[in-house]
C-alpha cells in the first residue's frame, strides 16, 4: 500500500503543465477552498515541501469532460459519508489506494457505485512503503516527478451553489496499486502504486475510455529507473544508507 507520498517543485510540473512557481500553482488548483496550493512551493530549495498522509487534501489532475486540463484538490480517502453539507471520510472503510483489478473489474465495486468513480493523476515527487518500521523513499532516479494514477469520486454539496448557480462538488481520490514487484518485494511486498509512463497518461485520463481497458495494468511494471532511500524519519528524511537503484523493466 501507498500510505505517504510527497511532492516538490519538479521539471514535470513545468514541462506538462507549465507550473514554475507557486502563483502558478495557484492559479491551476482554482476549486480549491481547502487547502492552500502556495504550500507546494515554499522554497525552491527545500528538499521536502509537503508530505501527504491518508485523509489530507492533496492536489490531482484530471481532464474534464470536454478534454480540458483541471487542477483540483480532494481528501486522500474515496469512500465518504455525508455530514451535514460536508463529506468525511468513512473509516470503516481503507479507500486510501484502490487495487486494479477492482478498478476494471465488470461486478459491482466502489467505482461503480454513486457517485461513479473517474480516473486522475497525482504528481508526487515520490512515495513512501515502510520495511521493519523503516520508511523507504521511492524516487525516479532521474529526478523527474511520479505521476500516480488515481480514482477520484465528485460528492455534490447541499445547499450550495457556485458563483455561476451551478452545483458545487467535494472530491475524494486514491492512489491505484498494483500487485507487487519482484523487484522491489524486499522493501514492500504486498503492492506498488500505479506508476504512468508519460505515453500512458493521455489515455489513462480519456473520460471516453472504460476502466476495463486497463486491465493490462493488472501485471506490475516499473516504466523508468528508480532510486530507493531508507531514511531515519519522515520529518528529516535524513538518509542512513546508500540509495539502491532500481532498473526500469523493458517495454512489452
Amino acid at each position: 500500500m501507498c500510505g505517504a507520498y510527497f511532492l516538490q517543485q519538479s521539471p514535470t510540473l513545468r514541462a506538462h503543465f507549465g507550473i514554475q512557481s507557486k502563483e502558478d500553482l495557484a492559479e491551476f488548483v482554482l476549486r480549491s477552498d481547502d487547502v492552500d496550493p502556495l504550500r507546494l512551493f515554499e522554497g525552491e530549495d527545500q528538499a521536502l515541501l509537503q508530505l501527504f498522509r491518508p485523509t489530507d487534501q492533496v492536489p490531482f489532475l484530471a481532464r474534464d469532460r470536454a478534454g480540458e486540463w483541471v487542477g483540483l484538490t480532494g481528501t486522500w480517502w474515496l469512500a465518504m459519508d455525508r455530514d451535514g453539507d460536508q463529506w468525511r471520510p468513512n473509516q470503516q472503510l481503507a479507500t486510501f489506494n484502490s487495487r486494479i483489478d477492482k478498478v476494471v473489474s465488470s461486478g459491482r465495486t466502489i467505482h461503480s457505485m454513486p457517485p461513479r468513480s473517474f480516473r486522475v493523476l497525482l504528481p508526487a515527487s515520490g512515495f513512501v512503503e515502510w520495511h521493519n518500521k523503516q520508511p523507504h523513499l521511492f524516487r525516479r532516479a532521474d529526478g523527474r516527478a511520479l505521476m500516480l494514477g488515481g480514482m477520484a469520486k465528485a460528492y455534490e454539496k447541499t445547499n450550495r451553489e457556485g458563483e455561476d448557480g451551478g452545483k458545487q462538488y467535494q472530491y475524494a481520490v486514491s492512489i491505484v496499486t498494483l500487485p507487487g514487484h519482484p523487484k522491489t518485494r524486499h522493501v514492500h511486498e504486498k503492492s506498488v502504486p500505479l506508476m504512468l509512463a508519460d505515453d500512458q497518461i493521455d489515455a489513462w485520463l480519456d473520460r471516453r475510455r472504460p476502466h476495463r481497458d486497463f486491465a493490462y495494468l493488472q501485471t506490475p511494471q516499473i516504466p523508468f529507473e528508480l532510486e530507493i532511500q531508507a531514511v531515519q524519519d519522515l520529518k528529516a528524511m535524513a538518509p542512513i544508507a546508500s540509495p539502491e537503484t532500481i532498473a526500469a523493466d523493458p517495454k512489452a
